[in-house]
């Protein structure tokens, strides 16, 4: 075989393989795998023994959510707390009336008046589920931090980050 021949053999191998390569990763980005995890996580370790909890009724009981020391949002408990009643409610409010979600708020097991997760069932539908991403992209805007969405084939969630908080997939 020739040099020239030896060559072109080469670089279509290393082309090849860079494509292969390059459409794995795509698949691997694009696949329902990421959504499958935050269902299995959602069904196999927040709902085991945790009530169901509408998330109306356990914040008009006095629950909180932002309080949590994941989201670490402020040493002030005052400030989570009227986090809560700026952001949070008014979020749920407009997901349920403009995409139809109702929320569940599962409690902490140690803690029935602190959220340990925010839960809602992906609605059906395209529509809806744009309407969604609509709705926390807006609220995302308005918020200092993030707001971390976790979407999954049947089962939505939400978490709030402190500002400057850098996902993995960001660095």
């Amino acid at each position: 075989m020739s040099k020239k021949r030896s060559l072109i053999l080469g670089i279509a191998v290393v082309l090849l393989g860079g494509l292969m390569f390059a459409g794995f990763s795509l698949w691997r980005f694009f696949s329902p795998v990421s959504s499958a995890l935050v269902d299995e996580q959602i069904e196999t370790v927040w709902l085991v023994d945790r009530d169901r909890i509408p998330a109306e009724n356990f914040f008009a009981d006095g629950g909180a959510f932002v309080t949590r020391p994941s989201t670490a949002v402020d040493a002030n408990e005052n400030d989570a707390v009227d986090l809560d009643q700026t952001l949070v409610l008014p979020l749920l409010e407009r997901l349920q009336k403009e995409a139809g979600t109702a929320w569940f708020v599962l409690p902490e097991k140690g803690n029935p008046n602190l959220a340990y997760a925010l839960v809602a069932e992906q609605p059906d539908g395209f529509a809806k589920q744009r309407q969604i991403e609509r709705i926390f992209r807006e609220a995302d805007d308005s918020f200092d931090g993030r707001i971390l969405v976790l979407r999954g084939d049947r089962w939505l969630s939400f978490e709030l980050l402190p500002a400057g908080t850098r996902l993995l997939s960001e660095e």
